[in-house]
């Protein structure tokens, strides 16, 4: 292939901001009313070093997540300027989801025109996972802008032969392994550009540039904050041989051609319109490819060729981790090109496709809400017994411990819950409870192991799962449609439905302070 050259795409319009306002305005109010929560997970990692950098605290940190320095920065830049609380923590999570929409919009609206441009934020606005992504306090937003980023100004770069653009391209490279250094494999695309384009151009060192420049930032920050420029390395390969290589994480290559084209549980329908637009654009249009369409294609193969099939491991042999949460990265080259198909069409075809979409996105990002808040809400109901008793000692799973930690980090007044691992003997005027939580019992490695249930503990009381929001109606409303549809098929999504609805409660017993396990 050429170069990259202008594309003839239809004209801009002096209105073109209208829409995208309008689509922003709305993407705000669906990740509101979908708003995902805690997990207790890497969140907590995250809440706690957005709250050290907004208050000044600069520690050396030895897990990777504490050390991403491109998510606590500005995530604690918000959390000094708004204030403590839920949403200042989640802001830049928010404004990164918000910013990868105008992306996408004014990137379709060069290549292509206006009706492209909001058709593509329009879809972008309405992704289930890009929805609850947008809510969670996770660097997977952030990553996913800065590497959109990068490619959108790496292609003006290549129209304008721009020395700046190439290195502003680079400086946003490294930014990404500022946010997320596991995912810095993606440079390995503008390899995969060069073959597909069979050139070079030494502009490009300055990309390079772009990138050392932010990679001895890297090195300045672990300096005065670890006092080893390399700490952050050291941390990273040890996390990558700890945790990656010969893990149990899901390595099967064709993993994200799976979620993306079958199971529509985080996408919708993005994935099957993605791939009927590259068919049509190859078959129908491959003599006549305009340069930015080309372009996107690239960006959505390199993307899956490498988060697909690159090695990480010879002996033994293993291809790079999956994770359904990087399914993030691929989302603004496949929008673009669903947007580019369906700006194919007549407005009225157009709309046949997109208000059912947008109606099948909200369906599944109720259901996806309701599946994480049903996954915490017995923590948050351990959470609550806890309040009501300040006097006792709580011990319960290790989720039900991060959820505490977590809203005690917002500044929350939480008793101390610990885990089921910690109990022990106890003084004999103490007040012991013991919280056996079906859901998260067993989730992290960390939890013991309880088969049954110790003979000497007495049953006190059954908490209520608490803490749903607006996917609860969501999953309620498709219940009742899937409880009177005829067939099995009904039968079983009626059942998964009701599951979400219902998780199983958290028992409580009073445990004895002396030999609490029974032993003997």
């Amino acid at each position: 292939m050429a170069s990259i050259s202008n594309s003839t795409g239809t004209s801009t319009s002096a209105y073109g901001a209208l829409p995208l306002l309008a689509i922003l305005a709305l993407a705000v109010l669906i990740r509101q009313l979908f708003f995902g929560g805690p997990v207790g997970s890497d969140d907590v990692v995250y809440l706690g070093r957005t709250i050290d950098v907004g208050e000044g605290l600069w520690t050396a940190a030895h897990y990777n997540g504490g050390l991403r320095y491109g998510y606590n920065l500005p995530s604690g830049a918000f959390w000094a300027v708004f204030g403590p609380g839920m949403q200042s923590a989640n802001l830049f999570s928010l404004v990164s989801s918000l910013l990868e929409i105008v992306l996408v919009y004014f990137f379709a609206m060069k290549i292509w025109g206006v009706r492209a441009a909001w058709i593509a934020a329009l879809i972008m606005a309405f992704l289930p996972m890009h929805v609850l992504g947008a809510t969670a306090i996770h660097a997977d937003p952030a990553a996913a802008l800065f590497i959109s980023l990068s490619v959108v100004i790496f292609y003006f770069a290549e129209q304008a032969k721009s020395r700046l653009l190439y290195f502003v391209c680079g400086l946003s490279v490294g930014y990404v392994f500022w946010v997320k250094e596991l995912i810095i494999v993606y440079v390995l695309i503008f390899g995969l550009y060069a073959l597909v384009y069979w050139r070079w151009s030494n502009l490009w060192f300055f990309v390079g540039f772009g990138g050392l420049v932010m990679l001895f930032g890297h090195f300045a920050i672990m300096w005065a904050t670890a006092g080893d420029p390399f700490h952050g390395f050291r941390i990273y390969f040890m996390q990558i041989s700890r945790d990656f290589i010969g893990s149990y994480k899901e390595t099967e290559p064709f993993y994200y051609f799976r979620y993306l084209l079958f199971d529509v549980r985080h996408t919708g329908l993005l994935g099957p319109l993605a791939a009927l637009a590259a068919v049509v654009a190859l078959v129908r249009f491959r003599s006549r490819l305009d340069p930015g369409l080309a372009f996107v294609l690239w960006w959505a193969a390199g993307l899956l060729v490498v988060f697909s099939f690159t090695p990480i491991s010879l002996a033994p042999f293993q291809f790079i981790t999956k994770q359904s949460n990087y399914l993030n990265l691929f989302f603004a080259p496949l929008t673009l090109l669903a947007a580019w198909l369906l700006s194919q069409w007549s407005l009225r075809w157009s709309l046949a496709v997109l208000l059912p979409l947008a109606a099948l996105s909200v369906l599944l990002t109720g259901l996806k809400q309701q599946d994480k808040r049903a996954f915490v809400s017995n923590s948050r109901a351990v959470i609550e017994f806890a309040r009501a008793n300040p006097e006792a000692e709580v011990y319960a799973s290790v989720n039900n411990r991060n959820m505490s930690t977590f809203y005690t980090r917002l500044g929350e007044p939480v008793p101390t819950i610990r885990t089921l691992g910690e109990l022990q003997n106890r003084p004999a005027d103490t007040r012991v409870f013991a919280v056996f939580d079906p859901v998260t019992q067993g989730w992290s490695p960390r939890d013991v192991e309880v088969e049954e249930i110790p003979a000497c503990w007495t049953p006190y009381t059954t908490l209520e799962p608490i803490g749903f929001g607006t996917g609860r109606l969501v999953t309620l409303v498709a219940a009742t449609f899937a409880g009177v549809a005829p067939g099995p098929l009904g039968a079983k999504a009626s059942g998964i439905f009701q599951e979400l609805l219902s998780p199983e409660p958290a028992q409580v017993y009073v445990v004895p302070t002396e030999n609490p396990w029974c032993q003997g």
